[in-house]
């Protein structure tokens, strides 16, 4: 994380209470100036990005799909011309999670079985979780639990339990 200073530039950044009569935001990404890890010259190009929002919603959950959001790129698909049904939808998803503090942080085909795909799932909120997988019309999924190796853990079924911070595998047949 870099450093960052909010209010004014160098006048008293450790006052409390702070006041900020000018409202910017000051960072120094790379800076010698405090005991830091970085040496005084840095060789080489370095690029940096910020991306700043606000939300009422202060959760991990939030947080996470707002960061994935930024960082993941987003997938394009040339689509035929639109023909006589415009009515239909910009997007589609093969299957979804029940739960809003479960994120999908990879998905790739299954070397162990043809067909099927092992997706990677991590409950971001820091509480209990019951997940279900469900398909583009809410209907539940069968999905079976392996390690990262793809190697089954236990039978098939429809919904696991999640503990806080939890990361599982599981295998999905399409």
């Amino acid at each position: 994380m870099p450093l960052f200073l909010m209010g004014e530039l160098l006048n008293d950044p450790y006052r409390q209470p702070r006041e900020y009569e000018k409202p910017h935001l000051f960072s120094w990404v790379t800076n010698n100036y405090w005991t830091t890890n970085f040496r005084a010259s840095q060789e080489g190009e370095l690029n940096w990005s910020y991306t700043l929002t606000s939300s009422a919603d202060a959760s991990n959950a939030a947080a996470s799909a707002f960061g994935w959001g930024n960082r993941i790129p987003l997938y394009a698909r040339v689509m035929p011309a639109a023909g006589a049904d415009n009515g239909k939808a910009w997007s589609r998803s093969f299957f979804r999670t029940g739960c809003d503090h479960v994120l999908m942080t990879s998905c790739s085909p299954s070397q162990a079985k043809a067909g099927a795909v092992l997706v990677n799932l991590r409950e971001t909120d820091g509480r209990d979780a019951e997940l279900t997988l469900l398909d583009a019309a809410g209907n539940p999924l069968q999905f079976e639990v392996v390690n990262v190796l793809d190697e089954p853990l236990g039978k098939r079924t429809g919904s696991i339990e999640l503990k806080p911070f939890e990361n599982v595998f599981v295998r999905l047949e399409m």
